[in-house]
């Protein structure tokens, strides 16, 4: 009986060990699995990581280089077409092999997918086109058939470039009056740009799109360019067209019945002004000729700009002292102290400043906050006298 109890206790216990051992198996595997599963999350979400890097830097630096050698390097005709434009696009003319990393100067004739044959001029790594002219009597063409409206005007022309002839379009809109003319300038100038702009970005590189909306108002025209809508907004359009109107009214000594004197007020203002700081006339020098300096006005700002090196430059000569440091090869404003704090110029600011960094142009507008400085404007001598503190 004993040696069976026996027996049988070393069965269990044996059988005990194989199960405990089981068991140990079982949890090792699990934890080799979970331990391979948080493995392959990991190797997963380092491959995202990995291309969202190449997604977000590495793949527009090889654009950025891409674009940059077919811009600027590439002597292709086809290449530099595909640069400008999307799309696809056969040479009819001459018979040449497109492949060739260079291909001779001279004309050369495209067609497009939609039918459009147009001429390119080469030369040297540049390239001159009427195909844009094409495009944009295209848009057009679709926008009248679309909104049928009855202030568009347009003309087609050709010009001769170097005994070819080209392509050239060019296309405005009228408004009817000035009393309705911020409800006019929504509903009919920014709605025809908004419209060659969205098809102009399915068809161009950004860089090669260069419309022209040209605006009518009685006896007075003005251009809008593309990029004052597209990188400055709607409002510096508006500004624009009644700047230049009310400007237009005042230089001509004309009347306009619906212009409010409010309106005078707020719009009229002269491209450029002579600069004066503290009363004296500011000219540059060199040594062929002198001329005077002028500021400038901006649409999108409402403002007039001004070079800061030139004030900073004005103030050193007043009792105000100011320091100041420029850059040994360009000469241009690198640094200056004010009320002990230095500033530093900044080329990617635009009429800004951000701490102690600005930029290299500012309106009035900031050389009054900034330095406590009054305005002084003359429009009918096209004048302006900036006076700035110099008991500080």
């Amino acid at each position: 009986m004993g040696n069976k109890e026996n027996k049988d206790i070393t069965e269990q216990y044996n059988e005990l060990k194989e199960y405990n051992k089981m068991v140990r198996d079982e949890e090792r595997n699990e934890r080799m699995r979970a331990r391979n599963k948080q493995i392959l999350i990991k190797r997963g979400i380092f491959l995202i990581i990995i291309g969202l890097i190449f997604i977000l830097i590495i793949y527009p630096i090889f654009k950025m280089m891409h674009d940059f050698r077919l811009e600027n390097l590439t002597f292709n005709v086809q290449d530099k077409v595909d640069f400008h434009f999307k799309g696809s696009f056969k040479l009819v003319s001459p018979e040449i092999d497109i492949n060739k990393d260079v291909m001779p100067d001279g004309y050369y004739v495209f067609e497009d997918k939609n039918g459009i044959v147009f001429n390119v001029r080469k030369r040297d790594r540049f390239i001159t086109t009427d195909y844009d002219d094409y495009l944009y009597q295209m848009y057009l063409m679709d926008y009248i058939k679309e909104k049928q409206p009855d202030n568009i005007t347009y003309k087609t022309e050709t010009y001769d470039m170097d005994g070819r002839i080209f392509f050239r379009f060019k296309y405005g809109i009228r408004l009817d009056n000035y009393a309705n003319i911020d409800s006019e300038i929504e509903t009919k100038v920014l709605d025809l740009i908004k419209y060659m702009d969205k098809r102009s970005k399915k068809d161009f590189d950004f860089e090669a799109i260069n419309y022209t909306t040209n605006v009518y108002l009685n006896d007075f025209s003005v251009p809008v360019y593309y990029h004052e809508y597209n990188l400055l907004g709607s409002e510096c359009v508006k500004s624009k067209i009644k700047v230049e109107y009310l400007n237009y009214l005042m230089d001509n000594h004309l009347t306009d019945n619906d212009v409010i004197h409010e309106d005078i007020d707020e719009y009229y203002r002269p491209k450029d002004l002579q600069l004066f700081i503290n009363d004296k006339k500011i000219t540059h020098s060199n040594i062929n000729t002198s001329y005077d300096e002028m500021v400038h006005f901006l649409y999108d700002k409402m403002d007039y700009s001004i070079n800061l090196y030139t004030v900073v430059k004005e103030m050193e000569s007043t009792p105000f002292t100011i320091e100041w440091t420029t850059s040994k090869l360009t000469g241009s404003l690198v640094s200056f102290v004010y009320n002990g704090k230095t500033y530093y110029l900044d080329g990617d600011l635009y009429m800004t400043q951000k701490g102690n960094r600005v930029s290299y142009t500012w309106t009035i507008k900031m050389l009054e906050d900034f330095f406590g400085a009054r305005s002084i404007y003359d429009y009918n001598n096209k004048t302006v006298n900036i006076i700035i503190p110099t008991d500080k």
